[in-house]
């Protein structure tokens, strides 16, 4: 090409759709940072090119709603004999169609995606594009964690697909674009990586990853859980901060060592003869109801102290509003009730006055603030949820609305399953755990429905499937355990 024609080359390059240029189309991972409508249409461009050329597609949306605006956007484009399909944490039905590559362009929720990743890594070998949108939220600690998860599985596979990150035009695709070792497109001027500055990484938590990670069957020995832990968004930003500031060996394997305490400390994570570290059933429910390692290692720690002693129903409300979850919960308005001295009489009638969570309530009269009081309205409503008193009633007394009330039950769910996998795993009593399944199936029947379902971890190689030449026998159906009938003493009942 001559010097002349080069500055007209480069002026019809800048008129050419994105999705057509030649390095949209190759198999190097790409950043696009744009606004929302640009981006996206983009993406569903670049989308039907890839499946038209016979790789699978997968497109990545943060939520359910997200899926069903992106159907509609493609079936608007006309697809012609592709087939598409949309996939989102409300519908199970067709995962398995999904795992055999019954699609050309599937639309599915980022949550799905690291769910169906985890139970079947296989998947990744078999797809040639994924796009994945909202890819700053890499950036955010709330949310990084179901990114990062469905991201590392992809990166990490046999036959890794190309991935197109889709970020806000204001976003650090300069972070995002270095781990992904791809290159940056903010609308047709690639931007210049050799700039990225360590300090604008954000400090994530490195335990989400490890235990996605067990979860999927990935890790063997401390080794290789480096080499995962380095190659997931985390473990990236964390190295990259350390080496900033000098040595960044030493500081990684504390952080990898800290990481590994507290999941093998909060129990979602243990050693097993012969296969080195594995998910315990606790970590398998925590990965999929998206609970953090804290959650679960406080509630660990609450049936430990239990010792001999059967849980109580008032004790088990308090100590889940004091996780995480209850910080994010909405929680009722409260009525004319001294909530305080509601539960410390309560807790004297039932004997468990002198129990950690109640001699809190005793002791630290004077630091008591809104954080508390939040927390003791909402273990009111979930002890007459889990009595099963009748919602006008929890309205009447609490000044909470039908809709907050279940809310509050949706949120509750997925800590009290987590506490049932506890129970089972700490030896505990089978009625005791049996009894709390049956509140949880009462609080959210989908939440419970979901987590009861855990997928068996995975060998990090996964062989050629065997040739079947007689249907599979389908598994016996496990009888179900009805939980004994006692006598109960409901908290604040009193107030009834």
């Amino acid at each position: 090409m001559s010097l002349a024609a080069r500055p007209l080359a480069s002026r019809l390059s800048e008129l050419t759709p994105l999705w057509a240029q030649d390095h949209a189309l190759d198999h190097r991972n790409l950043v696009i940072a744009d606004e929302a409508g640009p981006r996206l249409a983009t993406a569903d461009a670049m989308a039907i090119e890839g499946g038209r050329t016979a790789s699978r597609v997968v497109i990545a949306v943060a939520d359910a709603a997200a899926v069903e605006a992106r159907l509609d956007a493609l079936r608007a484009r006309g697809l012609g004999a592709l087939r598409l399909v949309g996939a989102s944490e409300g519908s199970h039905a067709d995962d398995r169609a999904i795992v055999r590559g019954t699609f050309d362009l599937l639309v599915i929720s980022i949550q799905r995606l690291g769910d169906l990743l985890t139970r079947a890594p296989a998947l990744a070998e078999g797809l040639g594009l994924v796009i994945v949108d909202g890819a700053e939220a890499l950036l955010d600690p709330a949310r990084s964690p179901a990114l990062d998860r469905a991201l590392t599985l992809l990166r990490i596979s046999a036959l890794p697909p190309r991935i197109v990150a889709l970020c806000a035009a204001d976003a650090d695709d300069q972070a995002i674009a270095r781990w992904l070792d791809a290159s940056v497109r903010r609308g047709a001027a690639q931007l210049d990586l050799s700039g990225a500055s360590a300090e604008t990484l954000p400090e994530l938590d490195l335990a989400p990853i490890l235990l996605a990670m067990t979860v999927a069957g990935r890790i063997g020995h401390v080794g290789e859980l480096r080499r995962l832990l380095l190659t997931s968004f985390a473990g990236h930003a964390a190295y990259r901060r350390l080496a900033a500031a000098g040595d960044p060996r030493e500081g990684f394997s504390q952080l990898l060592d800290a990481a590994l305490d507290r999941c093998l400390g909060a129990g979602v994570v243990a050693h097993l003869e012969g296969r080195g570290l594995v998910a315990t059933e606790a970590g398998r429910i925590a990965l999929a109801l998206g609970l953090d390692v804290a959650t679960i290692a406080s509630l660990d720690r609450w049936v430990r102290s239990l010792a001999t002693a059967a849980p109580s129903r008032l004790e088990l409300a308090l100590e889940l509003a004091r996780t995480s979850v209850g910080a994010q919960a909405p929680a009722p308005q409260g009525g004319a009730i001294d909530y305080r001295a509601a539960a410390l009489a309560s807790a004297r009638a039932l004997g468990v006055g002198g129990r950690p969570v109640f001699r809190w309530l005793s002791e630290e009269i004077w630091s008591f603030g809104q954080a508390t009081d939040r927390l003791l309205r909402q273990a009111a409503v979930v002890d007459g949820l889990l009595s099963e008193q009748r919602l006008g009633d929890l309205a009447d007394h609490h000044g909470a609305s039908p809709a907050t009330l279940r809310a509050i039950a949706s949120a509750f769910a997925r800590p009290l399953l987590a506490v049932v996998a506890l129970l089972r795993q700490r030896g505990r009593p089978a009625a005791e755990a049996d009894a709390l399944l049956q509140a949880a199936r009462r609080l959210d029947p989908t939440i419970a429905a979901l987590a009861l379902q855990p997928a068996p971890s995975r060998p990090r190689a996964t062989p050629p499937a065997p040739v079947v030449t007689r249907a599979p026998r389908a598994p016996r159906a496990s009888r179900k355990a009805l939980p004994p009938r006692g006598q109960q003493v409901a908290l604040f009942g009193d107030l009834a």
